[in-house]
């Protein structure tokens, strides 16, 4: 039945199930009989209530240690009681049943001792993520030999179970008169035992309600409610995991705020600066009027549980606050009423804790160089007066021929000034090593920025950088601060805020939505083509101009027209063409009736008949004309050779209506004369 969901189960699989529904089905009943609450909050508490008449007999079921008990119960409960009933301190003959998974935890944890950065605080790489992520990439490798769907967050549990119950077989062995421990891989992590202290710091996910038991056990006299505990939990926690008190029963909801309500009332309990926060006395009496209060819902409870109760909120509550930042807001029921926590010196702790360990992770050594200081600052000068090499506003930017052409200028100029012998490849790494610090020391501003904290440059020559910033990584939006990684990128993100398009040109101020088309465009207004025609030597600025243009040499016409069967070039003149047999002209003048299927013709009708411009002017004569085609026209009177030719007599015209108006004196026209010609063999 189990396989119909976990198809790779196995028998010790399905009793570690069955244990962990029939141990949550016995705090659930636990729960109702010492609170007020009458409906169960587990789901599935009716199905298995047949288990009610059996309780004598539950405390002697065979149990399966369960291997993976935090990943099973962590879906339904809490993992504290869970563990005490399917531990992995079970007998030798229990634990028979298992001995090759046995066999699979000695080795599990052999490798997670050979990867001191996942648990040694003295190890350099302790606190750098990009490490210990690769470490549990490892770890989980190995952890999907028997389980294949697992992932890190497995893992981290798993360890964390492991960790636990070594922490408290430890604990048992100091305590008591027991001389050999019962944990079967007891031995295997042993090399915690040094590490004992600082067990706490360990970067798997933590149980919450361990760290509660202890704070309790620790405090038996007082529990100590400096701000530097909650600090320190928030310093360790790196993944929240909440525990009951993320409760959706409204009754119980409902007594939480009441009781944290009554605790803000009782200020010697939480307020460092109230003249009773140091009067034991005095808060022992406050803790029992909590206690009251707690008793309206546990009428078991006693002191202890109170003080956990409390421990455990303000510990949830510290952890949601470094969580959300100071301006930041939770779905927790009961985050805004302990906000009156806030008012502590806790929160400047946590928030320069937090500071710490952000800057503390960004950790940047800058490339090596061949150059000194003094020749780094002259580089970074000479590189700002080059901006075609790192301002995106300058056009030349996006041309890589124009780029090439100014580090040749910066090279040459460089190399001469310094004395230098470097070479292109090592000018670009300096260059490159120059964005790198800049970079870096974005990253520290903007995460100081964030904080409220002062920046202060770690480059000792940043302000001669400073003007790179525009042009480096990180780009934060302004608006949602998304970060990219990509200048491009940024812009478009920027651009999906208001619908504009994200790359505009600063001469026409055309906007285009790909920023290869942008710099293709750009390169028409300034003429910088890159491709020529190996036959007339005319420069194209892409390859698809190229193509199209070859094909006034070759004379091909691929684009035809199925309706009247005429054929064009491009796509352009095909497409302007469809129009025409639509009948549906798109673009009307602003000043008549007139309509036209090219954009272009009508904005020479506006200029030549509405507003009679005349701007096209012969070089030669000075003739003026009001379109581009009058004045192609007129220029053909002036060419030293005339192109037009009768193909009676061979007399030669400068212009196509001479030698319309010369062919009718022959008796025919030059309509006539071409289908002629055309039609002989």
């Amino acid at each position: 039945k189990y396989r119909e969901i976990m198809p790779n189960a196995d028998k010790s699989d399905v009793k570690k199930k069955i244990a962990t529904l029939r141990s949550n089905y016995q705090r659930e009943v636990k729960r109702l009989q010492t609170s007020k609450l009458k409906e169960p909050a587990l789901y599935y508490y009716d199905a298995i209530s047949f288990l009610c008449k059996n309780d004598r007999e539950y405390d002697s079921q065979d149990r399966v240690p369960d291997l993976n008990e935090m990943e099973d119960v962590s879906m339904e409960a809490d993992n504290i009681e869970s563990t005490k009933i399917i531990n992995e301190n079970e007998s030798d003959t229990d634990c028979t049943i298992l001995t090759a998974e046995k066999k699979f935890i000695i080795e599990f944890i052999s490798l997670y001792r050979t990867l001191p950065a996942l648990w040694d605080l003295n190890n350099e790489s302790y606190y750098d993520r990009k490490i210990k992520n690769k470490y549990y990439e490892v770890m989980r490798t190995k952890y999907r030999e028997i389980m294949p769907n697992a992932n890190i967050l497995d893992v981290k549990k798993k360890i964390a179970t492991l960790r636990s119950n070594y922490q408290r077989e430890l604990k048992r062995l100091r305590t008591s008169k027991l001389d050999e421990p019962t944990l079967y891989y007891f031995d295997a992590m042993n090399f915690l035992r040094n590490n004992n202290s600082e067990c706490d710091d360990q970067d798997p996910i933590e149980d919450v309600n361990e760290t509660e038991a202890a704070l309790v056990d620790d405090s038996s006299d007082e529990i100590n409610d400096s701000e530097d505990d909650s600090v320190s939990f928030v310093h360790q926690t790196d993944i929240l995991l909440y525990t009951d008190e993320d409760t959706q029963d409204p009754i119980e909801k409902k007594f939480i705020l009441e009781l944290i309500e009554l605790y803000r009332t009782l200020p010697a309990l939480w307020k460092k600066k109230d003249k009773q926060y140091h009067d034991r006395e005095l808060k022992r009496k406050q803790y029992e009027i909590l206690l009251t209060k707690y008793r309206e819902m546990y009428p078991n409870a006693e002191e202890k549980d109170v003080r956990s109760k409390i421990n455990s909120l303000r510990t949830n509550y510290y952890t949601e606050l470094k969580r959300v930042g100071t301006n930041g807001s939770s779905n927790r029921y009961y985050f805004d009423a302990l906000s009156f926590l806030r008012t502590n010196r806790t929160l400047e702790k946590v928030q320069k804790v937090t500071m710490e360990r952000k800057r503390n992770t960004i950790k940047f050594t800058p490339p090596k160089s061949k150059l000194n200081a003094a020749q780094c600052v002259i580089l970074a000068d000479m590189y700002k007066g080059f901006p075609s090499l790192w301002d995106e506003t300058d056009i030349a930017f996006r041309f890589n021929n124009r780029r090439q052409e100014t580090l040749d200028a910066l090279h040459e100029e460089f190399n001469n000034r310094c004395g230098q012998n470097l070479t292109q490849n090592e000018l670009r790494k300096e260059i490159a090593r120059l964005r790198k610090i800049c970079s870096h020391e974005k990253k520290q501003r903007l995460l100081c920025k964030q904080e409220n904290i002062i920046y202060k440059p770690t480059c000792v020559y940043y302000e001669h950088l400073a003007f790179l910033e525009v042009n480096v990584v990180p780009f934060i939006c302004p608006i949602c601060e998304k970060i990219e990684l990509s200048l491009d990128k940024h812009k478009i993100h920027l651009a999906s805020h208001d619908g504009s398009a994200p790359f505009k040109c600063p001469i026409c101020e055309r906007g285009f939505q790909a920023s290869t088309n942008f710099t293709v465009h750009l390169r028409r207004h300034v003429q910088d083509y890159t491709y020529s025609c190996e036959i007339c030597n005319k420069q194209l600025p892409t390859t698809t101009d190229l193509k199209a243009h070859m094909r006034c040499h070759t004379g091909e016409k691929p684009f035809i027209c199925e309706i009247c069967g005429k054929s064009y070039r491009n796509s352009s003149q095909f497409s302007t063409h469809m129009h025409c047999h639509d009948d549906k002209p798109q673009f009307k003048c602003d000043h008549c009736d007139k309509a036209f299927y090219k954009k272009i013709v009508r904005e020479e009708h506006i200029k030549c008949v509405h507003q009679k411009v005349r701007d096209k002017i012969c070089p030669i004569c000075n003739k003026a004309f009001k379109s581009t085609k009058h004045l192609r026209q007129h220029k053909e009177i002036h060419a030293a050779e005339k192109k037009y030719v009768c193909r009676i007599c061979g007399k030669r015209f400068a212009q196509y209506a001479g030698l319309s108006g010369h062919v009718k004196s022959h008796g025919t026209t030059l309509t006539e004369l071409t289908t002629k010609n055309t039609d002989m063999p």
